[in-house]
């Protein structure tokens, strides 16, 4: 299972849990409402209430082991940068600039083709291997 049906499949859990939640809520006003002097009322709605505290400190307990384990599945998607041995800022390639290129979409579907193919990561990354195999082919 990859990450993303882990986080859905967890937010799932972490619905449920809030339904089940909400429940637990509107069983304890309806229990608190309906009660009367009678002790032995107050005795029943005494312990309805304690099993519903029960009920949802348990769905509380389960809630928090939900959150752990979604942020833990976030710091897992969210490895941006971390692979790196030293912080800061990233080594620079080279100078940057900024030009517009016009080609048929037929040359722009076949670059895109290859990036989705994996072999190469950005539209940059194509021009920076063309360039180099030109400088190549001159020497």
């Amino acid at each position: 299972m990859n990450s993303q049906e882990e986080r859905m499949e967890y937010l799932k859990r972490l619905r449920q849990i809030q339904i089940e939640v909400e429940r637990v809520f509107t069983n304890m006003n309806k229990d608190e409402m309906g009660a009367n002097d009678d002790h032995t009322e107050e005795r029943e709605l005494l312990d309805i209430t304690f099993e519903n505290e029960l009920r949802l400190h348990s769905i509380y307990k389960q809630l928090n082991n939900l959150e752990k384990e979604v942020r833990g599945l976030a710091s897992q998607v969210d490895n941006r940068g971390k692979d790196r041995k030293k912080p800061g800022p990233k080594p620079k390639r080279g100078i940057k600039r900024h030009y517009t290129v016009t080609m048929p979409q037929q040359d722009w579907d076949i670059i895109d083709n290859l990036i989705k193919e994996g072999r190469f990561r950005y539209v940059a990354d194509y021009f920076r291997f063309l360039h180099r195999s030109f400088i190549k082919s001159q020497i």
